[in-house]
């Protein structure tokens, strides 16, 4: 019925009671983690709430770790300070739909960027997010837009939220939808980007003097852990600005994905768009201590890449006009670090 039972309550210290402060609806939600396996024994769970009375009583939600769920209520209940309640022993039969969010539209999109930034997502694992039909992006929308998942290194102090969940794109396209900076995912961790395509009308731009560091990819700036498979990107990208105080130290540019690491996966996906870089730029041409040597990887798939490449395709083509103590430019990717990691069965056209 909406009543608060987590976050931050008023203490009443005289009559040991709480009174609650909030009416965000994350605060009306307490989550567990079991991280159990289910067997023919009884598995107890147990859930701190507000002493009070509910007369709504409590809807609770068992989750397991492929995003089954099913759903039980209580009744009326009323819970003492310090008092258990015990539930009836109920065994888990998952109806076989999964939690998650479904995205419809570009507000729909722009809204959830927002609230997983802000932290609403951060108790829901796992996180699964749908897209329902083409995402068609205007002016109003365009502005609004955030890259889902923040940078660590955005601001001195900045919560890390790498979206860690899956993205099913179901073959539908993002339209429309032009970005300075903001990739789909600024990072991620772990979970799956799939079946998704990014429309030849949409546009992004890179600019170099924002931070020391950018990881830029149509869909992933910076991957951990992560598969991407059969995803397309078919939108111009444009590499603008040059720095020329010396501070762009690192640039990794791809169409699909900036930068990887070693326990990602980019399978079946294909980059049609242009990537060019719009000025000439000298920077970093030494290792000087006052110049910071700088490295620049642009790849139509992938920039920098500690991952397996798999069943790729690019046909953009890429231009780079940049100049740095280290750089590479390839169809399929600039640079890839590890032995153990392959490009496999990969056309450039």
């Amino acid at each position: 019925a909406g009543e608060q039972v987590s976050g931050q309550f008023a203490i009443d210290y005289a009559a040991a009671t709480l009174a609650a402060t909030s009416t965000a609806d994350a605060d009306k939600v307490v989550t567990t983690r079991v991280d159990k396996t289910l067997s023919n024994n009884a598995i107890d769970v147990f859930v701190v709430v507000p002493a009070g009375e509910y007369t709504e009583g409590f809807s609770v939600r068992f989750i397991d770790n492929k995003g089954h769920y099913m759903d039980i209520a209580t009744k009326t209940i009323t819970l003492t300070k310090g008092d258990i309640k015990s539930m009836p022993v109920v065994e888990f039969a998952p109806t076989g739909t999964l939690v998650g969010v479904e995205i419809a539209s570009a507000e729909d999109l722009v809204a959830f960027a927002k609230a997983f930034n802000s932290g609403e997502y951060d108790n829901v694992s796992p996180l699964v997010v749908t897209l329902k039909n083409d995402i068609v992006f205007d002016d109003a929308t365009n502005a609004a837009w955030t890259s889902i998942g923040s940078v660590e290194y955005e601001a001195e102090g900045a919560v890390n939220r790498r979206f860690d969940g899956s993205f099913y794109g179901q073959g539908f396209a993002i339209k429309n939808w032009h970005s300075t900076n903001k990739p789909l995912f600024a990072t991620t961790n772990g979970g799956i980007i799939k079946d998704l395509v990014i429309d030849s009308s949409s546009s992004m731009t890179f600019s170099l003097n924002i931070i020391a560091e950018s990881h830029y990819g149509v869909i992933i700036g910076d991957a951990f852990s992560t598969v991407i498979e059969n995803c397309t990107n078919k939108a111009p990208v444009s590499l603008d600005n040059c720095v020329a105080n010396g501070l762009a130290t690192r640039l990794d540019v791809g169409g699909i994905v900036g930068r990887t690491d070693s326990d990602s996966q980019i399978i079946g996906c294909t980059n049609d768009g242009t990537i060019e870089s719009k000025s000439t730029c000298n920077f970093g041409l030494t290792a000087e201590e006052a110049v910071p040597k700088a490295t620049v990887y642009i790849g139509g798939i992938c920039g920098y890449c500690r991952c397996s490449i798999i069943d790729c395709s690019n046909t953009g083509d890429i231009t780079s006009n940049y100049n740095a103590y280290e750089k590479a430019t390839a169809g399929i990717v600039a640079r890839i670090i590890n032995a153990d990691n392959t490009v496999q069965n990969c056309t450039n056209s």
